[in-house]
């Protein structure tokens, strides 16, 4: 059975982070790391229909029962003016998939808003902690509290040249005492480059296991491929 995945009614509908109808001079508003994941038309450099971004997502870590890879897909079906797109997603196959509605019109990458209601929602089954607050947090923090640096890495076989942001959302939390205390450690990072087309290359959320080398969970979203037209 397919499960519905509610980004379209949690965080795409948060201003803070809706990169579908704030204008230039809106965006300047906000925060680098805002502009450059949320504010930012990444389907200006995708021009036609049929073209299929494929992104790898692998969830690994010492309190992962199942580690898996999967694939998120996002399929360009309209093209229109003003770096406006229309789009399917697929998110994972067979028992994992998750329903995401089409996208009728879009300028932001929607593997950044499918990703992180994924990661909120899981995290807030597991530490009983309000979705709301949890997505609140990375809002605050990606306005307020970030890192941000110049990165190169390898794409199709080319070295391209990006910008990584980093948060830990939960760290200076005053409500952390509500859920574990490891989650304080968990951090999210981006990197996004005009130079890859849809402009998001990767999204990794982890978890530091401080008892145990490496991580108690770790989920890294990488896009792998670009097809059709």
């Amino acid at each position: 059975m397919r499960h519905v995945l509610q980004a379209a009614t949690l965080f795409m509908l948060i201003p803070l982070v809706m990169g579908t109808s704030a204008s230039a001079d809106d965006s300047n508003e906000f925060s680098e790391a805002n502009q450059a994941l949320f504010l930012t038309p990444h389907f200006e450099n995708v021009d036609d229909v049929g073209v299929t971004l494929s992104y790898r997502y692998e969830r690994s870590g010492n309190d992962v029962d199942q580690p898996f890879t999967d694939e998120i897909t996002v399929v360009i079906t309209d093209v229109m003016e003003d770096h406006w797109r229309s789009a399917d997603v697929s998110f994972f196959s067979g028992e994992r998939e998750r329903y995401f509605p089409p996208l009728q019109r879009a300028r932001g990458n929607p593997v950044l808003t499918a990703f992180l209601q994924h990661d909120i929602t899981r995290q807030g089954e597991q530490t009983n902690a309000p979705a709301r607050h949890l997505q609140n947090r990375i809002k605050t923090v990606l306005e307020e509290d970030f890192e941000i640096r110049t990165v190169k890495f390898s794409f199709n076989g080319e070295e391209v040249e990006g910008r990584e942001i980093v948060i830990e959302p939960y760290r200076d939390d005053p409500y952390n005492g509500r859920y574990p205390r490891q989650w304080r450690n968990k951090t999210y990072t981006f990197v996004v480059s005009e130079q890859v087309p849809g402009m998001v290359y990767s999204i990794r959320a982890e978890l530091p296991d401080a008892a145990r080398d490496g991580y108690r969970y770790r989920d890294v979203l990488t896009l792998d491929s670009v097809s059709g037209p």
